[in-house]
């Protein structure tokens, strides 16, 4: 028996049309989000907290790393010589170091620079004079190749340790390899936080959308009767839940753009301090399209799991 035809058959609608349908549905999904502003704002700033914590801790981790990588101590260490070494022991030394192959650079500081350097500072002026011989010994600063690992750079400063006239090596690495520690810590603590929260903001726009489609109901029953697809009934609540997304991307991107103002200055004089100079990671184009663009994401997946999940509850007898 020959399959029965279609009564009305389908046809391939122009690109054009279906373009200007979609352009149709975002006007009406703007319309209805901007009658009920209040609530709109009030889902914006929910889902908008939401998703400033962990874009918030990305940010923290990768400004971690940025310093990280501008510290100029990250790949280096200094020698400090005992007190009242002689010049040539010192100088020795110094060209063993030099001579070694990851060694980049070697720079010395005299007993008498030293001593010049510490009174410089008011603090401890008066009890310097009170000294009758400088107690500060030579020391040498060693710069190693940017590609040396934590435990090579470690092995290069051990080959010097035993020689007489060395006091003490001081591997200056160390705080910052617990400060990259913290980093790891805290993008994993984003990870398990973007999820939660990510998911937080998927139902926050899911209840929405629901609201809206119950007050859409008897017009979703007549569209269901006259035969139109569950694919052209979820539309509309889809492009609202982008636009409760995006919004709620935007209040993020505005609370962390206030935060990156209000910590960039003290921030700031706080590495200048060290004689550092380092610029907040933050306020790039990039950071805030690829925000825009999970805010629409999870929105549309909230829009998506609501609509699915009521027309299946819906029966046209």
């Amino acid at each position: 028996m020959a399959a029965s035809k279609e009564p009305w058959p389908r046809s391939k609608r122009p690109i054009a049309a279906t373009f200007r349908d979609h352009v149709s549905v975002i006007r009406d999904s703007v319309r209805f989000t901007s009658s009920r502003f209040g609530t709109s704002l009030l889902v914006w700033l929910l889902i908008g907290t939401a998703m400033a914590l962990p874009a918030g801790l990305y940010l923290i981790e990768r400004n971690i790393e940025v310093i990280s990588r501008q510290w100029d101590s990250l790949n280096s260490f200094s020698v400090y010589f005992e007190v009242g070494a002689s010049v040539g022991d010192i100088n020795e030394l110094v060209q063993q170091i030099r001579n070694h192959s990851d060694i980049v650079t070697v720079s010395t500081v005299t007993p008498e620079e030293a001593l010049n350097e510490f009174s410089s500072y008011k603090e401890i002026t008066d009890a310097m004079t009170l000294l009758e011989s400088n107690p500060l010994p030579a020391s040498a600063r060693v710069t190693v190749d940017d590609q040396l690992s934590l435990e090579r750079l470690s092995e290069v400063a051990s080959q010097f340790e035993a020689v007489g006239v060395v006091d003490e090596i001081v591997v200056e690495r160390a705080w910052l390899q617990r400060l990259q520690a913290i980093g790891e810590f805290i993008s994993r603590l984003g990870w398990v936080l973007g999820i939660l929260f990510g998911a937080g903001a998927v139902l926050i726009t899911a209840a929405s959308v629901r609201l809206a489609l119950e007050m859409r109901l008897e017009e979703i029953k007549v569209l269901k009767l006259v035969g139109a697809t569950n694919a052209f009934i979820t539309r509309p609540f889809l492009y609202s839940g982008a636009i409760y997304g995006l919004g709620g991307a935007l209040v993020a991107a505005m609370v962390l753009s206030a935060a990156l103002i209000l910590l960039e200055a003290p921030l700031g004089a706080l590495w200048s301090s060290y004689g550092q100079m380092v610029n907040l990671q933050g306020d790039e184009p990039a950071f805030y399209s690829g925000l825009g663009l999970v805010g629409v994401i999870l929105g549309v997946i909230g829009g998506l799991v609501a609509s699915n999940q009521r027309l299946r509850e819906i029966n046209i007898d």
